[in-house]
């Protein structure tokens, strides 16, 4: 081939194949400019408070550090990680007292092994059962079927058949078996988590972190639940105003299916988060295992269930801004944050908190939890929990949490949850 027919078929080459390749690189170009970008759902951009005003989280620290406690940020990425500016803030759907009340605690107690009719009234709104034969008690408060189930372990009657214990595995399935049979297992905690700890019994009836199983008189089984941060359209995982740790949490979620307003079911993806109580390790349900009577025996005994189980509703109230991890994690270093948990390596987690004396504290993790608090709230709000090592003045180390309340109250508009004249006309 000749130079002059080489060059002759390059400009052909150009005609015919670089100038249509340019022209649908230009028409995707326009196509992309013309059609409209997915962007995150409005409220989560902008927070609608709908759930109307908010009460301020109020917290208790156990202690707090001296004003000379050294903080240290070493988490994962040595940064604070970028989370929702914008998240779902849950209402409780609390029943209230019912003329039924009573009776669906008798049937509660009957499952639980007590004689229903056989109570004592110890306040408008609380019941209690005897079994005089295992020392068992039940206090039930009818206004919201929560319980207290304990044992005297100083009674006769109380053997806990530690030498035939569970292992901690099959100890979360008989603790779910025994709710579930008192009806007292709902959907949430069913698809939660579970954390065990086992339990020496002291020779005056107290409870205490056992070292290891061969030691334990029972295990302790905590329920766990999660819920939803932000829900959305699985299409809008890829949006950039989504941040990227929010993006990679919402890629390992799954699908799920669920009712919208109109009772339709739509697919979506949620970013769930842990659902904490005033500790974070423990839960606001918890059963003690004991052992069984005999080896051929199925039947575990249970010593113990605190159960306070507020009911969330299934869809959110409203959305609401925050403030941003690094002011949370201001407010821990400069004092405002609440001390929830802090103990040493290897302590024993189930006696009541002893005072410590703290020399600095490395910040390990930095996320959003809701607060689902032991005493009776209106609304779940999230607060930012700050986890990480604490190093105390006789060169032991533990672990530490703080909670910050998330919520930027400041933000929240005097008419929060009110409708605009054209929203209710739209809605006539």
């Amino acid at each position: 081939m000749t130079l002059t027919e080489a060059a002759s078929l390059t400009k052909k080459s150009v005609y015919y194949v670089g100038i249509p390749l340019g022209a649908i690189i230009v028409i995707w170009i326009i196509i992309q400019m013309i059609t409209p970008q997915a962007t995150l759902p409005e409220k989560y951009i902008t927070p609608d408070y709908l759930c109307g005003p908010l009460p301020k989280l109020e917290l208790e620290s156990i202690e707090q550090p001296t004003s000379n406690t050294q903080f240290n940020i070493e988490t994962t990425t040595g940064a604070i990680p970028d989370l929702p500016k914008v998240v779902n803030v849950f209402k409780y759907n609390h029943p209230g007292q019912s003329l039924l009340a009573l009776e669906e605690s008798k049937i509660i107690a009957e499952r639980l092994g007590f004689a229903p009719e056989i109570y004592t009234r110890k306040s408008v709104v609380e019941y209690e059962w005897q079994n005089y034969d295992n020392g068992q008690t039940l206090i039930i408060e009818t206004g919201n079927l929560n319980l207290n189930l304990t044992t005297d372990f100083t009674a006769p009657g109380s053997e806990t058949y530690s030498h035939l214990l569970p292992s901690e595995e099959n100890a979360k399935s008989i603790a779910q078996s025994y709710l579930r049979s008192a009806n007292l297992l709902t959907d949430d905690y069913q698809d939660g988590d579970q954390r065990t700890y086992l339990v020496q019994i002291t020779s005056s009836g107290e409870l205490r972190e056992a070292p290891s199983l061969s030691e334990a008189d029972l295990i302790r089984v905590d329920f766990f639940r999660k819920e939803a941060l932000i829900i959305i359209d699985p299409e809008l995982v890829d949006t950039a105003e989504i941040g990227s740790t929010l993006q990679e949490k919402l890629e390992e979620e799954e699908e799920v299916t669920i009712r919208d307003e109109d009772q339709k079911s739509v697919k979506v993806k949620k970013y769930n988060t842990d659902v904490k109580n005033d500790s974070p390790i423990f839960g606001n349900i918890s059963v003690l295992v004991g052992g069984r009577e005999e080896e051929e025996s199925r039947d575990f005994k249970i010593f113990g269930l605190t159960y306070q189980n507020w009911i969330i509703s299934d869809s959110p109230c409203g959305t609401y801004g925050l403030i941003s991890p690094e002011e949370a994690v201001r407010k821990v270093q400069e004092g405002e944050g609440t001390l929830v948990y802090l103990m040493e390596k290897n302590g024993d987690r189930i006696i009541p908190y002893a005072s410590k004396s703290v020399s600095g504290m490395t910040i390990l993790e930095v996320d959003i939890a809701y607060l689902d608090t032991s005493a009776k709230q209106t609304y779940l709000q999230p607060v930012y929990y700050i986890r990480g090592e604490a190093e105390f003045e006789n060169g032991e180390f533990g672990e530490f949490y703080y909670y910050v309340p998330a919520i930027d109250y400041d933000a929240i508009p005097d008419d929060a949850g009110q409708q605009s004249p054209d929203e209710e006309s739209s809605s006539e």
